[in-house]
């Protein structure tokens, strides 16, 4: 997503005769979902989590950066129903 943001970036930067700039890198963490109720957390400045406090924030992180509230909505309730059922 960084790199794609940068690409349009760069383009509109030929296209009005300015130079390029490099691409920076921002490290953002890792995240993943390794079983029921239970995650990892991996943030810059060696900032770990795990357990149902790491998946409940892969959970809301997931869900805000879905597009589209129909998205948003759509997916909390089949993950809510796959967790109940």
């Amino acid at each position: 997503m960084q790199m794609g943001r940068h690409a349009a970036a760069q383009i509109r930067r030929l296209q009005a005769g300015r130079p390029t700039a490099p691409f920076r890198y921002h490290d953002k963490g890792t995240m993943a979902t390794i079983g029921y109720r239970s995650a990892v957390v991996q943030l810059p400045g060696h900032l770990r989590i795990n357990g149902t406090v790491a998946w409940l924030a892969w959970l809301a992180l997931h869900l805000i950066t879905l597009l589209g509230s129909r998205n948003r909505i759509t997916t909390m309730v089949n993950l809510s129903w796959r967790y109940l059922t």
